[in-house]
């Protein structure tokens, strides 16, 4: 036995694969093998925590720990290491080693240090492995050209793999690695790949990919098939031939400097993806080593970009090779937007940074929501200059940040053409539209258009009903050219965008931006404008994304420009209000219209049925005969044609803070109760003692807000504003100077209010619904109240929203106050400490009754 260990030890430990194989074959065909296999791994472990260190200050990470026997010189090493990682692998399960190294307990594997150029085929024995990390350490150029560690062509035998980390100069992967189904991070860093395998993209499992530090010429066509990759971090790809032309592109393009999610992310899949910061951060670490090389204090940057680097003042090397590289105007534009992100200036690198001609918009949104002060302080004050470098002033004027917009409308070298940017964007009643008011040298056109704008601010200002003047002003009906209605049909006021989405002359350009328009109201002005194209109005008939859609169709069915063959169409909508506007169309011809009739009939049971709103429509068809008209009156009245209803659900799909509310007449024993009982705390007394039951002037519940949403009939939810209706004589609750009123002089009562809430107030508090025949009608919904609190709301004067009274909501907080009539008719809040105070200063005991009836009755009663 000593003999064959002996002979084995000397064949595994001899530097050469081959003769290593054979060492190991002849092992696992011992007779007693196991006692072999413990024999020489004997003192072997697995120990994340082994570090050797070594002189400097340095270390090694050696997770493998080996005996002597697998110990050598730096030409040994690589092959003791592999013939370590076989014998492991094929160690026998009821071996006697250490515990680390038994197969059922290796569930990770991590070898950092690996030199090795054949992969131990021991290690796919290991069936519990979930984790395998290979880093292959290249002492140098030569071998990190030559040294290749191949990924196994059967690695499918790690079933359980679900961590997959192999840095080994790759440049090809086996298919095998698509079989493995439970593979969540596939890391690829740091090899040769110029391609990635198109199989890889099926692995739609995987979580995390990394693939950073390769040789890939351009993204991976089919990289958005892995819909399963994490948000934010998912997918990683720095280091690569293709990032400097795709963060070149995207720092050229920032679109909105008031949009972090646009700002500091890549766009579509990648953006969602990747981390942007941490891209830019490692780019900016491999960029700068490459230029200007590494130094002393590591600034190339071992932390970036969780860290930004703040202490390069006082090393001169880091800060010359930063203040090189912001002022040389062939540094990428990616590289100056890292450096405004990550370092923090403490000379004059930020104003280089700013005057550098390639410097990227993206710059601007980094300095203005970031934490430099100082870079903000330099940016503020630069952009104000004449001197300001135009292309960051032009940005500016085409971003939606109107805070940077003022500041650089006071710079006297802005261009007229950026004068006019910010103009076109700015709303009427803004700010800047004074501010360009007052600048000197105004084309023609801008002053036409700050004229109108000011004006129409003003008429806004003195006009209550903004809506319905807008509609019947200059806005609807004035051809005011292109340039006027560019500047118009962006205003953040929906009602002057409506107002021009009714006007004739409005041009195509704008009425298809109108028809994009987030508020649907103005989509469905757009296409009821009887000057809108055939084309847009195909385009609209085919709107199906929801109950709202559904607005929009029959706003198309009642334009007259609509084409025979939409109205075909919009007759068989699944819209009762649709189909009934398509049917009154005068492309129907007379002809047509009791063919119809006939044709949508069916003989149910001996009784004939339709469409009751397809004939309402045709009933006021302007090509209906009357004969017609008299045929159709008969079937609408007939049992086979019924009318149809659906329910409308208003609350509040919001936090919602109802409160109870009452206001009682209080009695003088109660008052003398709370005196010589409760040491005048009238809160504590009512509480005590049901404040709720003191409301024989008013008690409601509920909320002083109307409903803010709705849901249709589709299930969908949107948003609403119900406008409250002051009319209503409960509107408010009785001040407490009315309730004083009524009362005599010396007279006591009480308000209480209990603050509620509920954070989801579309489950949690009161819904109202009704039966609606029609599409629903804001502006028909008038809130009623019951002393100040909204009850119910009535719909067109017929049918009213009916509170289902589910609720369940917890306090917040209580309020009560006692209140006195003074002589006058006057009310003062009844001090009930004070009065005691005063009882002790006229030697008096305030926990006499007696006492204290005699003193109120003396002192306080008006009879």
């Amino acid at each position: 036995m000593k003999n064959e260990i002996e002979k084995i030890k000397k064949l595994i430990t001899t530097p050469n694969y081959q003769t290593i194989d054979q060492g190991v074959a002849y092992l696992r065909e011992m007779n007693n093998s196991q006692n072999a296999f413990e024999i020489l791994l004997e003192g072997c472990k697995y120990d994340k925590d082994n570090f050797i260190f070594l002189e400097g200050g340095e270390y090694l990470w050696l997770p493998l720990v080996p005996n002597n026997t697998f110990k050598g010189n730096d030409k040994e090493q690589p092959f003791l290491d592999y013939a370590l990682c076989n014998l492991i692998g094929y160690a026998p399960e009821e071996s006697k080693i250490d515990d680390s190294i038994r197969k059922k307990n290796l569930t990770e594997l991590f070898l950092p240090q690996i030199r090795f150029s054949k992969f131990p085929q021991g290690i796919l024995e290991l069936e519990f492995l979930t984790s395998l990390d290979l880093y292959i350490k290249f002492e140098s150029n030569k071998d990190k050209n030559n040294t290749i560690l191949p990924i196994p062509d059967n690695i499918e035998k790690l079933a359980n793999l679900k961590r997959l980390s192999w840095c080994g100069n790759l440049n090809e992967l086996p298919i095998g690695l698509s079989k493995l189904k439970k593979l969540k991070k596939l890391s690829l860093q740091n090899n040769n790949f110029e391609t990635i395998p198109e199989f890889i993209f099926k692995m739609t499992w995987i979580e995390d990919l990394t693939i950073f530090g390769n040789k890939l010429s351009s993204l991976p066509k089919n990289i958005s098939n892995l819909v399963n990759l994490k948000d934010n971090g998912g997918l990683s790809i720095h280091t690569n031939p293709f990032i400097n032309e795709l963060l070149s592109k995207e720092c050229s393009n920032v679109k909105n400097l008031g949009s972090e999610s646009e700002n500091l992310s890549l766009s579509g899949f990648l953006g969602k993806k990747t981390n942007f910061i941490y891209l830019l951060g490692q780019t900016l670490r491999n960029w700068m080593e490459n230029h200007y090389g590494s130094n002393s204090n590591d600034f190339y940057f071992p932390d970036v970009p969780d860290e930004p680097i703040d202490d390069y003042d006082d090393d001169d090397t880091v800060y010359n090779a930063l203040s090189d590289a912001t002022i040389n105007p062939e540094t990428p534009n990616y590289i100056l937007r890292s450096i405004s992100l990550f370092c923090r200036d403490k000379k004059s690198i930020g104003k280089d940074l700013l005057g550098n001609e390639n410097c990227p918009p993206g710059v601007i949104y980094d300095i203005m929501n970031g934490s430099n002060n100082n870079l903000k302080e330099i940016f503020t004050t630069l952009i104000q200059n004449s001197d300001c470098n135009n292309k960051i002033l032009d940005f500016i004027a085409n971003g939606n940040n109107n805070e940077l917009k003022k500041m650089i409308l006071n710079n006297p070298s802005l261009s007229s053409e950026a004068v006019f940017i910010i103009l076109k964007s700015a709303s009427v009643g803004s700010e800047m539209i004074d501010i360009i008011s007052k600048r000197a040298n105004i084309d023609e056109l801008s002053l036409k258009i700050v004229n109108l704008k000011l004006k129409l601010a003003k008429l806004i200002q003195e006009t209550p009903d903004n809506s319905s003047f807008l509609q019947e002003s200059l806005l609807s009906n004035t051809d005011w050219g292109k340039e006027v209605f560019e500047a118009l049909c962006q205003d953040e006021n929906p009602d002057i965008r409506n107002a021009l989405a009714i006007n004739p002359y409005i041009p195509e350009s704008i009425i298809s931006l109108l028809f994009k328009d987030e508020e649907h109201k103005i989509r469905v002005t757009v296409v009821s404008n009887p000057y809108c194209s055939k084309e847009m109005l195909i385009k609209a008939s085919s709107e199906s994304e929801n109950y709202l859609s559904s607005l929009i169709r029959k706003a198309v069915a009642l334009n007259a420009n609509a084409p025979k063959e939409v109205i075909d169409k919009l007759l068989k909508d699944k819209y009762r209000w649709v189909r009934e506007s398509a049917a009154s169309h005068s492309s129907i011809k007379t002809e047509e219209i009791m063919s119809i009739v006939e044709a949508q009939e069916k003989d149910i049971n001996g009784v004939l049925t339709g469409d009751y709103y397809l004939l309402k429509g045709l009933l006021n068809n302007p090509n209906c005969a009357e004969a017609d008209k008299a045929k159709i009156n008969v079937k609408l009245k007939s049992a086979g044609y019924e009318q149809e209803f659906d329910t409308y659900t208003l609350g509040f799909n919001c936090p919602c803070y109802p409160s109870e509310d009452v206001a009682g007449d209080v009695e003088l024993d109660d008052v003398i109760t709370a005196i010589t009982e409760y040491e005048g705390d009238w809160t504590g007394y009512v509480w005590d003692n049901d404040w709720y039951g003191i409301d024989n002037y008013y008690h409601s519940y509920g909320m002083q807000d109307t409903a803010r949403d709705v849901e249709y009939p589709d299930g969908t939810m949107e948003s609403i504003y119900i406008a409250p209706n002051p009319d209503d004589p409960d509107y408010n609750t009785p001040s407490v100077e009315e309730i004083a009123e009524r009362l005599t002089p010396g007279s006591f009562f009480s308000t209480g209010c209990s603050y509620e809430k509920t954070s989801d107030g579309w489950n949690n508090w009161m819904k109202y619904t009704a039966e609606i025949e029609y599409e629903l009608k804001v502006d028909k919904i008038i809130p009623f109240y019951e002393y100040g609190n909204v009850s119910y709301y009535e719909y067109d004067e017929m049918d009213a929203f009916e509170s289902n009274g589910d609720y369940s909501t917890r306090g917040q907080g209580t309020d009560f106050c006692l209140y006195m009539v003074t002589k006058d008719k006057g009310v003062i809040v009844a001090d009930l400490e004070e009065i005691i105070n005063e009882i002790n200063e006229a030697g008096l005991n305030e926990k006499d009754r007696d006492v204290v009836r005699t003193f109120l009755e003396k002192n306080y009663s008006c009879e």
